[in-house]
């Protein structure tokens, strides 16, 4: 990512560069096609942003499916929401861990993922390490399902919004805003 971020970035500097010198154009003609330069990367920049969004969102949506689906298992989705309402009705992570430990102990697998899934909902990790300890099998998916929500969007996210505000735009618009660029941008594309 970041050789293309810096390809980009100097792509976008000889661009702004070539407008600079083209004696040919006005003082405005220069401006409008630097505020269209700028904001077509501005809009490439948002556009890549959503699509890190949604792809954080979709690994999001795979790893809650592998560590909490049950398909189409009537019977234990009808458990599990039993076991949920008891895991709701704790008030500390301690009990939460206490079930996950009762349900070892009972051979009730679905009131220890129970007990897991209300931590993740009241964002008690703490939860999660005892349950790995008691289901080592299932540690990656739990792993999985915390780096797709704790660290996952909204970490993706801010570094593409990070790069989008990195980029410095021409000295010719500084002090306008993102409006007043558009506006500019778009009389390039009417003329």
């Amino acid at each position: 990512m970041p050789d293309i971020d810096q390809k980009a970035k100097a792509e976008y500097q000889a661009a702004v560069e070539r407008i600079r010198a083209d004696t040919n154009l006005t003082p405005d003609g220069k401006k409008n096609l630097l505020a269209r330069l700028d904001h077509d990367r501005v809009n490439r920049e948002r556009a890549a942003s959503a699509a890190v969004e949604a792809a954080s969102g979709a690994l999001k949506e795979a790893a809650e499916g592998d560590l909490f689906g049950f398909g189409n298992n009537a019977s234990d989705m009808m458990l599990f929401r039993s076991a949920r309402d008891m895991a709701e009705r704790t008030r500390s992570a301690d009990e939460l861990v206490r079930l996950v430990a009762r349900g070892v102990t009972d051979h009730d697998d679905l009131l220890s993922l129970a007990a897991l899934r209300v931590s993740f909902e009241r964002g008690l990790t703490t939860v999660a390490r005892a349950y790995q300890a008691a289901y080592p099998s299932r540690a990656e998916l739990v792993d999985a399902y915390l780096a797709a929500t704790v660290a996952g969007p909204s970490k993706a996210a801010k570094i593409m919004d990070s790069m989008t505000r990195s980029w410095a735009r021409p000295a010719e618009l500084s002090g306008y805003s993102d409006a007043q660029i558009k506006a500019m941008a778009d009389e390039v594309v009417a003329r």
